[in-house]
C-alpha cells in the first residue's frame, strides 16, 4: 500500500520534470541494440528524465558523455520504456511484454517493472466466439445451366397404392 501511495505522490513530480525537460533540446543520445547481430537504434533523450526513472542510467550518465551505448537492451523494448519515462504510460502487449520486462530488469526501473508484473498477472482474454454456422443456399441458376442441384434432392419415395377392385380381381386365383 505504501508503494502505491509513494508512486501517486511521485507521479506529479515526474510528469512536471518530463514536461520541463521536453521544452529543452535533448542532451544525450542513447544507442540500444547491436548485440548478437541486431540492428542498433538511437534515441535522443534528456539526462534528467532518464536518471529519474532508471537507476542504471542514473549511474551511467554520471560519468558518460553525450552518448550512451546499451548493447544488451533491444530497441523494440527500449522505445516503450522511453515513452513511459516521458508520459507515464507503458504500452504493453503480448508481443513485447517479455522483452520490456527484461529491459526493466537491466535498467533498474522499478515502476515499469511493477506495471509489467501487473500485466502478466491479468487473466488472459477470453477466446473469440466461434463464427456462426451458415448453411449454403443452393443456387437457382444451376438447373438453367444444365447442372443438377447441389446437394441433389432426396430420391422420391414410392408409396404402394391401395389395391383397387380391378387389380384385386386380376390377382385373385381363378
Amino acid at each position: 500500500m505504501y508503494s502505491l501511495y509513494r508512486a501517486w505522490l511521485m507521479r506529479d513530480a515526474v510528469v512536471a520534470a518530463a514536461a520541463a525537460a521536453a521544452a529543452q533540446p535533448a542532451d544525450v543520445v542513447v544507442s540500444v541494440g547491436g548485440a548478437g547481430g541486431a540492428e542498433a537504434r538511437q534515441f535522443a533523450a534528456h539526462r534528467a528524465v532518464l536518471a529519474a526513472h532508471s537507476g542504471y542510467l542514473k549511474a551511467l550518465l554520471a560519468t558518460a558523455g553525450p552518448a550512451v551505448c546499451l548493447p544488451t537492451v533491444a530497441g523494440d523494448a527500449f522505445a516503450p520504456l522511453l515513452a513511459f519515462m516521458y508520459t507515464g504510460v507503458l504500452d504493453l502487449n503480448r508481443d513485447n511484454i517479455y522483452s520490456v520486462l527484461l529491459a526493466t530488469h537491466l535498467l533498474h526501473m522499478p515502476r515499469a517493472l511493477d506495471l509489467c508484473r501487473a500485466y502478466l498477472q491479468q487473466p488472459p482474454p477470453p477466446p473469440p466466439p466461434p463464427p456462426p454456422l451458415v448453411k449454403p443456399v443452393p443456387s437457382r441458376k444451376l438447373p438453367l445451366l444444365g447442372l443438377p442441384y447441389w446437394p441433389p434432392p432426396p430420391p422420391p419415395h414410392h408409396v404402394a397404392a391401395a389395391p383397387t377392385a380391378a387389380s384385386a380381381a386380376a390377382a385373385a386365383p381363378q
